[in-house]
């Protein structure tokens, strides 16, 4: 079998484009690497391979160190290797190469276990044994030898996640681990909790600018209300009357339509004024509880903490009640 995989991986890299001598401090690393391999040197080989992947990770130095691991019985570190260079493989590379990577890597998996490490926070560093192999979330699932393992989950300001696994030779399983965040640890920049909804702020500013539009119109109809009941009035003095008890029949109809202008001019302002309160308190809400709340969501609760918050308009003002523990 790793005969086999190896005359594949020889076919994948075969043919791979040529390094121009001088092109690169690297080239001549990689002409003696390919020197030794072909010497039969693979413990040189190896260690020329190792000390070039550390400072250049391109496909092809994955996929020769992964040929190399594969000729010295190394298949974990080879299939690690073998999934960096179909990570790095070129978008325009030759699509029979990469089709002779991924099967490389198939035959791999006949022969280990996959595991699937899924960790409930962001950024945690997974280990498996004392071997780190990245950063969750993991974009692949990882090769492992058949046994007992023991998979670890680590970040600042948590309790380590771990779980002890048997994996099986040729199967995948998915391992779950759970962080959970040590008492009065402090706030890692770039932690979920610091990642908050933008939800409050969105919902205050579009309440605020419904608001304040209902302010304006209501503004600008009271204006035209006071307009007309001016013009009335005039019509009235014009006439050498006015209204009240004993006012003249003929000015009756004037009268009532001046007494329903200025009604209607009163109330329109007074909802005017209502609704450019709400608009204050709607923005002013928003803030407060983006601010908070921990995690942007009304009723957050973090620890012992928990805010409420209610904003209130009325004819006579805006307000805005904030209630809970800090």
């Amino acid at each position: 079998m790793r005969f086999w995989l190896s005359l594949i991986l020889c076919g994948a890299l075969a043919g791979a484009s040529p390094r121009v001598a001088g092109a690169d401090p690297t080239d001549a690393d990689f002409a003696r690497a390919r020197a030794a391999y072909e010497a039969g040197n693979r413990d040189e080989a190896y260690k020329l391979y190792r000390a070039l992947w550390q400072r250049k990770k391109t496909f092809d130095v994955a996929g020769n160190l992964a040929q190399v691991e594969l000729d010295l019985g190394k298949k974990v570190d080879a299939a690690q290797h073998l999934r960096a260079a179909l990570d790095s493989f070129p978008p325009s590379g030759d699509p029979v190469r990469r089709q002779n990577l991924e099967r490389a890597l198939a035959g791999l998996r006949q022969e280990l276990g996959a595991l699937l490490v899924v960790v409930d926070v962001a950024q945690a560093e997974i280990l498996i044994g004392t071997r780190s192999i990245g950063q969750s979330p993991l974009p692949h699932e990882v090769l492992v030898d058949p046994g007992s393992h023991v998979v670890v989950a680590r970040r600042d300001g948590y309790a380590d996640g771990r779980a002890t696994i048997v994996v099986t030779r040729a199967q995948a399983q998915r391992v779950e681990l759970h962080l959970v965040k040590e008492p009065g640890a402090p706030v890692v920049p770039g932690s979920d909790r610091n990642k908050r909804s933008m939800l409050p702020l969105v919902l205050g500013g579009s309440a605020a600018l419904i608001g304040a539009g209902i302010g304006i119109g209501l503004l600008v109809a009271s204006g035209g209300a006071a307009s007309d009941a001016e013009a009335l009035e005039k019509k009235i003095e014009g006439g050498n009357g006015s209204c009240g008890p004993g006012s003249p029949s003929a000015l009756a109809e004037d009268c009532q339509a001046y007494a329903d202008e200025r009604s209607s001019h009163d109330a329109l302002q007074m909802g005017s004024g209502v609704a450019f309160g709400v608009a204050g308190v709607a923005a002013v809400g928003g803030l407060a509880w983006w601010l908070l709340s921990d995690d942007g969501s009304a009723g957050s609760v973090s620890g012992q903490r928990a805010t409420r918050i209610a904003p209130t308009a009325t004819r006579h003002g805006s307000m805005l009640f904030v209630s809970g523990s800090f």
